[in-house]
C-alpha cells in the first residue's frame, strides 16, 4: 500500500464514519459556547450601555480595557480560567470520541451506527488518554527544545543580523514540523493498535506504536507528514482570511459560520489521518473484524 492508496483509502474511511465527524464537531461547538456565553455577558455587564462595542469596531481596544478597571481583571480571570476548565474538560471527552473513531474506523468496510460508536468509546479510556496527554506534552517540548531555545539564544544583547535571524527561525520551525509527524504516527499507530488488542496495556500499545511505525517508516511517515501539510495549509489560509475580517452585524455573522466550518474541517483533516493509519495497520496486521468483537468482549 503506497502513500496514495492510503489516502485514498482513509478517506473513504472517514466519509463512511463522517456522522461521528459531525457528533465531534457538535461537542466542541458545546464546549465553546460553555467558554464564550459567560465572558460575553460579563463583557455587557462592564461595558453597560455605552459607546463601547462602536468603539471595538473602530480598532480601539486598548483606552476600552482600561477604563474597565476591576471589571477587565475580573473579565480576564474568568477567561483564563475557563478555558483551562474546558482545556480540560476537552482532553477527556477527546480521548472518549477518539476511542470510538478509531473503533468505528476499523472493520469490515460495512456501515457502523451511533450503537457500537458509544460501545466502542468507553473501552481503554485511561491509555487513550494518557496517549493524548504524551503527545501534547512530547509536542510541547521539542517546541521548546527546537524553536523557542534557539530563538531566545538570538535575544538581546547579541549582535545578530535580521538575515540570520530569519534563517536560525525557518531552520527551527522546519525541523519541528519534519520531526513532530513522527511522534504524532507514533501516538496513531498505539491507539490504532490497541483497538484490535483492547486487553492490551498503556505501556504495550505504546511499545507496539513505536514499532509499527518504523516498520514500514516511509509510506507511514509520508501519509501522516501529507496530513499534516494539508492542515497546516488549511490553517494558514483560514488565517489569511480572518485578518482581513471586520466586525458588524452581518460580518459577525458569517464569521460564526466560517469558524464551525473549519472546525469541521479540521476534524475530518484529523480522522482522515486517524483512518490511513487504521488501514496501514489492517494491511501490515490483518485482524478480521469479528476477532476484534471478540477480544473486546473477553476485555
Amino acid at each position: 500500500m503506497n502513500v496514495i492508496t492510503t489516502l485514498l483509502s482513509g478517506f473513504q474511511k472517514t466519509l463512511r464514519s463522517g456522522k461521528f465527524v459531525l457528533l465531534a464537531w457538535g461537542v466542541t461547538f458545546i464546549l465553546g459556547i460553555v467558554f464564550a456565553f459567560p465572558i460575553k455577558a460579563g463583557f455587557k455587564r462592564a461595558a453597560g450601555n455605552s459607546m463601547i462595542f462602536d468603539r471595538i469596531q473602530d480598532g480601539i481596544l486598548i483606552d476600552i480595557f482600561a477604563d474597565m478597571g476591576r471589571s477587565f481583571t475580573t473579565i480576564a480571570f474568568m477567561s483564563l480560567s475557563g478555558f483551562l476548565l474546558i482545556m480540560v474538560a476537552g482532553f477527556m471527552v477527546n480521548a472518549f470520541i477518539t476511542r470510538g473513531i478509531f473503533g468505528a474506523l476499523r472493520g469490515s468496510g460495512g456501515p457502523v451506527n451511533f450503537s457500537d460508536f458509544f460501545s466502542h468509546s468507553p473501552k481503554n479510556y485511561w491509555s487513550f488518554l494518557g496517549i493524548s496527554v504524551l503527545l501534547r506534552f512530547t509536542i510541547l517540548i521539542l517546541s521548546l527544545i527546537m524553536i523557542v531555545i534557539p530563538v531566545s539564544a538570538l535575544g538581546p544583547g547579541q549582535s545578530v543580523s535580521t538575515e540570520k535571524t530569519v534563517v536560525v527561525v525557518a531552520v527551527s520551525a522546519l525541523c519541528f514540523l519534519f520531526v513532530i509527524p513522527v511522534f504524532i504516527l507514533v501516538s496513531d499507530y498505539a491507539r490504532a493498535w490497541q483497538v484490535a488488542h483492547p486487553a492490551a496495556s498503556f505501556m504495550k500499545s505504546l511499545g507496539s506504536g513505536f514499532s509499527l511505525a518504523f516498520s514500514r517508516f516511509f509510506v507511514s511517515y509520508s501519509y501522516v507528514l501529507m496530513i499534516c501539510a494539508m492542515q497546516l495549509a488549511f490553517f494558514l489560509f483560514v488565517f489569511s482570511l480572518m485578518q482581513r475580517w471586520e466586525p458588524s452585524g452581518p460580518g459577525t455573522f458569517l464569521f460564526v459560520i466560517a469558524v464551525q466550518m473549519v472546525t469541521a474541517a479540521g476534524l475530518f483533516l484529523r480522522y482522515w489521518r486517524f483512518a490511513g493509519v487504521t488501514a496501514l495497520l489492517e494491511q501490515m496486521t490483518p485482524v478480521k473484524y469479528e476477532n476484534v468483537i471478540e477480544n473486546e468482549i473477553q476485555s
